[in-house]
């Protein structure tokens, strides 16, 4: 699978092959989501809208995906030989998809966060050692020496956009990668949006968690 930035990614068979791009998209989060939805004057009630899901979709959104992807294979009877054309998202259903040994799966997605949480996902599966090492990393991703794996096992294979994107820190002199090291799944709009409805939730006497149970 080839990644590139900002838009597309690639998989042919089982070769995993990862594009040069250029260093200059590193600051240009955001830019091609406004692009894509800009059509309206910015301070018209349209253009406010416009500009506010611009806003909230420049940085993660998704950090997994939430459809099932057995019944996307099975609905398109996705088989060998077959081409996909998909967003990439948070990776969930493109990884799930290559089980199905495709001939092609293109990937597509304005979201330069999306493109490099993919492309972590593949060195990853690539480089870890273990099937457990994956699911601490991925599954629980709560670990907290999931950075510390990251550093050893997937930051050498990286290109320099990803890494940049991992390795950047916050206001607090924390890198970006350690969200794996607490829970990455409650990070990105998504994750927020499910905290918040959580708290909403047990603030009125009700656990969401339950749902879980049924």
């Amino acid at each position: 699978m080839t990644l590139r930035y900002p838009l597309a990614a690639k998989q042919m068979g089982n070769h995993l092959a990862m594009t040069d791009v250029s260093a200059d998209l590193v600051f240009r989060r955001g830019k091609e989501v406004g692009k894509a939805v800009y059509q309206n004057r910015p301070l018209s009630k349209a253009g406010i809208s416009e500009r506010l899901f611009a806003f909230l979709f420049s940085g993660l959104v998704y950090p997994q995906i939430w459809e099932d992807p057995d019944v996307d294979m099975e609905a398109m009877q996705l088989g060998q030989g077959h081409r996909v054309v998909t967003i990439a998202s948070g990776g969930c259903n493109i990884l799930a998809y290559l089980t199905r040994s495709p001939a092609q799966v293109d990937a597509v997605d304005l979201n330069t966060a999306h493109i490099a949480l993919n492309r972590m996902k593949l060195e990853a599966v690539r480089h870890l050692p273990s099937q457990g090492d994956l699911f601490r990393f991925f599954g629980a991703a709560d670990t907290s020496h999931n950075s510390k794996a990251y550093d050893r096992f997937i930051a050498p294979h990286l290109d320099p956009v990803s890494r940049h994107y991992w390795e950047r820190r916050n206001w607090r002199g924390r890198r970006r990668i350690t969200v794996f090291d607490r829970n990455f799944y409650q990070t990105g709009l998504l994750g927020l949006f499910i905290a918040m409805g959580h708290r909403t939730g047990k603030f009125f006497g009700v656990d969401p968690a339950g749902i879980m149970q049924a």
